[in-house]
Parts: C-alpha cells; sequence; structure tokens
C-alpha cells in the first residue's frame, strides 16, 4: 500500500521504468505453484511462496534488486517477505479511493492509477514478521532498510513527506 514518490496531482509528472517507454516487455502475471498450500515455496525457490508469486510480477532488474535485499535481510535473521509487487490500474485505483471521498480507512497511497511504479513493475512493498505475526510499527522497517542497495533502489522511508517504510522501487526510470 504505498505511493510513488511521484505526483498526487494528474497535472504532475508520472513516472514508467525505461523499458517499458522504450517498447520493453511488460511483466506477466504469476503462476501459482501447484503445491495444496499455498503458503508453501515452489520447488526450488528461496523465499516464500508469496514473495514468489509477487517477484515474478516484477520487471527482470527490479526482481534482481528485491531478490539481493530479501537474502542479505533475511540472512541477517530477519523473516521479510514480499507483499506487493506489480499491480494493476484497478488495483492501484482501489488503495487510491481509500480514505478519500468518505470511504474507510487511512490514505494509504498518493498514487493514482498509471502513477505507482507498482503499475510498471518496479516497486515492491515488504513486510516484516516476527514470530509469524505482521508487524505494523515502523521500527522493524527501519531496520530492514539497511539491506537494501540505495545505488539501484529507493525506499520509501527516506521521502520527505508521505514516508512509506515499506516500499522499494528501482532508481532508474524514465519521468514523463
Amino acid at each position: 500500500m504505498c505511493p510513488s514518490r511521484s505526483a498526487s496531482s494528474p497535472a504532475q509528472a508520472s513516472t514508467v521504468p525505461l523499458s517499458t517507454a522504450i517498447g520493453g516487455r511488460r511483466p506477466t502475471k504469476p503462476t501459482t505453484p501447484s503445491s495444496t498450500n499455498p503458503s508453501a515455496s515452489p520447488p526450488n525457490s528461496a523465499f516464500d511462496a508469496r514473495s514468489e508469486r509477487n517477484l515474478a510480477t516484477l520487471l527482470p532488474e527490479a526482481q534482481k534488486a528485491a531478490r539481493r535485499f530479501l537474502t542479505k535481510a533475511i540472512a541477517a535473521g530477519h523473516d521479510v517477505r514480499i507483499l506487493s509487487g506489480t499491480r494493476s490500474y484497478a488495483e492501484q485505483a482501489a488503495l487510491f479511493r481509500k480514505g478519500r471521498w468518505g470511504n474507510p480507512g487511512p490514505r494509504v497511497t498518493n498514487a493514482r492509477p498509471g502513477q505507482s511504479l507498482h503499475n510498471h513493475g518496479v516497486a515492491w512493498d515488504v513486510g516484516v514478521f516476527k514470530n509469524g505475526q505482521y508487524q505494523t510499527a515502523q521500527a522493524p522497517y527501519v531496520a530492514v532498510a539497511k539491506y537494501h542497495d540505495p545505488e539501484t533502489t529507493e525506499w520509501g522511508g527516506s521521502w520527505k513527506t508521505f514516508k512509506d517504510t515499506p516500499h522499494y522501487q528501482l532508481r532508474h526510470y524514465v519521468k514523463l
């Protein structure tokens, strides 16, 4: 449930990854493991099934960056999972409506459909778990942020406004 740091109004710049801007391949929907246990990892995978499904929706460069981050964080003893990868415009619109126009809940994004890097396959959200329980406090997200590569990825917790500590995205994309 994360914003792109791009504009909150349609008049401001939106973003797309370079590969999409120059006619690159869009990410495909992941296939579900044939396991009867939806939380079980698919064969030959490094991470839990949900993370693997979400990783599969990202463009290859974003997959590599997210896998490097997860590998480092897990090796350091953190239970971190990818909870969201590429989103459809409809999914982004539903998130944008939260907390607006009488809809319940807090605002979870400032990005309209097409403005979020989630729509372009280069952003992902993580969840930090302790004893199997999803953590909502900011401290665990700040603790794992040190495992991302600031040369290739940007952490939503470093944004000046609308800090989004579960969010990561590739740094390299085209601003339109």
